[in-house]
């Protein structure tokens, strides 16, 4: 769950970038002529722009939380994983392996 935060966060923020920049790179020029007959051209693609803006934003709104939550469990297991202790005896009257779990 942390790992998949990070890369959506990473990713996230990549692609809001990219789409930012790609929509302020876009333009779009209207011309009026005298007969009023309006053309309309465009350079770059605010289209493209504006779709990896709406998708970095999704996958920051959804990487943030998955990244905090994961790195709670992972905190919270590895707590648990410390209270288990395995040995080995090798006393000539109590040979074998041992297992702890404090509580």
């Amino acid at each position: 769950m942390k790992n998949t935060g990070t890369l959506l966060t990473v990713g996230g923020v990549i692609l809001t970038v990219v789409g930012v920049s790609t929509l302020i790179n876009s333009t779009t020029t209207t011309t009026v002529n005298g007969s009023g007959q309006n053309q309309t051209t465009s350079s770059g693609n605010a289209v493209g722009g504006a779709i990896a803006y709406v998708l970095g934003v999704a996958c920051v709104g959804s990487g943030v939380p998955l990244w905090i939550v994961g790195a709670h469990a992972q905190k919270k297991y590895l707590r648990k994983l410390e209270a288990v202790t395995i040995g080995v005896n090798l006393n000539e009257r109590n040979k074998g392996l041992t297992l702890r779990y404090r509580f």
